[in-house]
């Protein structure tokens, strides 16, 4: 096949995609409809399967719009079993983000997105965390132990 003939069945193919669009668009709508239960299983295991992708996916898309610096791969993410801060299993929530859920933070928020200045701990772990840093956490907790004493 020559280049002229690829090119040629390349505009055939674009242009029967562009005339069948929106019937393809409808069939394909009306069968994940009719399949809805099938379609949630399988979008639950592949969830599972790349929580990393989408901790990644998400935090890339958060950067461009906050105009962070960005240099992750998604090999760059390690998920642990636990929270490396409350110990708690983490997993995924079902629909919306949970307290155990899985969450990609900055150590230092500055820095931005890069290998070695990211960590997957749980949500409720990644608010209480904040922007602050270790020594205000501390002033917290020793707050809080004079406090209840």
């Amino acid at each position: 096949m020559t280049q002229e003939d690829k090119a040629l069945a390349a505009i055939r193919r674009h242009k029967n995609y562009m005339d069948n669009h929106d019937h393809q668009k409808a069939t394909h709508r009306e069968w994940h409809l009719r399949n809805k239960d099938s379609v949630l299983v399988l979008q639950k295991k592949w969830r599972e399967g790349n929580i990393p992708r989408i901790l990644w996916l998400s935090a890339k898309h958060r950067a461009k719009k906050r105009g962070v610096y960005f240099s992750l791969t998604p090999d760059d993410i390690i998920v642990p079993e636990r929270c490396p801060i409350l110990g708690v299993v983490l997993e995924l929530g079902r629909g919306k983000v949970e307290p155990n859920s899985p969450t990609l933070d900055r150590v230092d928020p500055s820095v931005g997105y890069i290998r070695g200045n990211v960590a997957v701990m749980s949500h409720r772990a990644n608010l209480m965390k904040g922007g602050m840093t270790a020594a205000e956490h501390r002033s917290i907790a020793d707050w809080m132990e004079g406090y209840n004493a």
